[in-house]
């Protein structure tokens, strides 16, 4: 009985997560396909995860990965016929155009070796404040505009102060990602 009890906690616990990605996730806007992560980066840096879905499932190259209400988490960079490589925004080789939505401030949200999310290359004459929200610009491939990154935390100048950099609050614990959605087929309308 404890077994099955703790297997049934278990299948609640999926539950939940599944009826929350189903109910939140813009579905009107993007046609998406949800996915399990199976393993993620063993470093323990946060540049990658591997999804339970691949090209049998339509999920392309550069496709966008989010979690509920379409926060952006990563980018598909690798795929196979029944897994998918996930290069998360965390990662420092992510580069993806974005920009404030009070100010417009334009920026590339790039990872840090770990240990945050940083907007970087922003002019220093853009507006740039803590509690800015940062969204997806959509001049990055497939990433359509409008998909939430994270607030601005902390401003500073860059080490050559030629441009304002932030580090970035996101909402999401890349540590404790079960279950992501690809969005596949993007249009930019």
């Amino acid at each position: 009985l404890v077994a099955q009890n703790a297997q049934l906690e278990s299948l609640k616990r999926e539950n939940d997560i599944l009826k929350e990605q189903l109910d939140l996730l813009p579905r009107q806007k993007f046609s998406l396909e949800s996915a399990y992560v199976i393993s993620q980066d063993s470093q323990g840096s946060g540049s990658w995860i591997e999804i339970s879905k691949g090209s049998r499932s339509g999920i392309a190259e550069g496709s966008p990965v989010i979690v509920s209400q379409g926060i952006l988490i990563g980018v598909v960079s690798k795929v196979n016929s029944d897994s998918s490589m996930v290069s998360l925004i965390s990662s420092p080789q992510s580069a993806i155009s974005s920009l404030t939505t009070s100010a417009g401030a334009k920026g590339i949200i790039r990872g840090e070796y770990g240990l945050g999310i940083i907007f970087d290359m922003i002019l220093p004459e853009d507006e740039l404040k803590p509690g800015d929200e940062i969204i997806t610009a959509g001049t990055s491939g497939q990433i359509p505009r409008g998909l939430f990154i994270g607030e601005v935390a902390n401003v500073r100048l860059s080490s050559d102060r030629l441009f304002q950099q932030a580090e970035v609050s996101s909402p999401v614990n890349f540590f404790k990602l079960d279950v992501v959605s690809v969005v596949k087929n993007v249009s930019q309308n």
